[in-house]
């Protein structure tokens, strides 16, 4: 009886990982398929589509499937909020351009705050930006917004984000095996993990404060 168990609980792991590096190839491929600038939005939302089918509505639908599927249709919406992502990262990679040439004037520990503060916003935007758009059905303005609010919402959440994939990228340097497999797929399980106790305890203050 415990044999079998044994075997149960080896089966089940070699399930989750095999699963997990499919999806890691799957983003691979269809990254090169969109010649790598047009295929990484697409091919993140898809993989965000497929984890969260996978980890929270325990969908059994294929995963290639869901994968190529998400890409096609989300391929010329997604990409368009991929150019307005860029956008902003060009308007912050300037600024912190502009402080280095003013960093002898007086305006310079003023626009250090500024741009300080920008650039978490985004890292905040760029975490949360994928399993937001995967969640909820919004226009491209309330995507960037409720992204930025649910992050700073649920601070901690996002702290224990980023200090789990800085873990897990540091893991990837010692064990280089872990990019080429599981790099992007874990990557986005651990933002998603995080990401969906910020969605609940965001849903939780809302009906705290609508019933109050």
């Amino acid at each position: 009886m415990e044999t079998k168990r044994l075997l149960s609980i080896i089966n089940h792991v070699a399930v989750i990982i095999s699963r997990y590096a499919y999806i890691n190839l799957l983003w691979v491929a269809f990254v090169l398929l969109g010649g790598v600038i047009f295929g990484i939005m697409p091919a993140t939302i898809s993989m965000f589509t497929v984890i969260r089918k996978w980890l929270h509505q325990n969908s059994d639908d294929s995963i290639f499937q869901t994968f190529y599927y998400t890409y096609k249709q989300e391929f010329i919406k997604s990409n368009t909020l991929m150019a307005v992502l860029l956008v902003f990262a060009v308007l912050l990679y300037s600024n912190i351009a502009y402080a280095g040439l003013i960093r002898e004037t007086s305006l310079y520990p003023f626009f250090l705050a500024i741009t300080f503060i920008a650039l978490s916003l985004y890292i905040i935007l760029m975490l949360y930006i994928a399993p937001v758009y995967v969640h909820y059905q919004f226009t491209f303005k309330r995507y960037l917004a409720y992204s930025i609010h649910i992050g700073l919402a649920n601070l901690l959440h996002t702290t224990a984000m980023v200090v789990s994939l800085l873990g897990f990228y540091y893991l990837s340097m010692k064990f280089p095996g872990i990019i080429l497999f599981f790099s992007f797929s874990v990557s986005a399980s651990i933002v998603d993990f995080f990401a969906q106790f910020s969605f609940n305890n965001l849903q939780t203050q809302e009906t705290t404060v609508k019933s109050a």
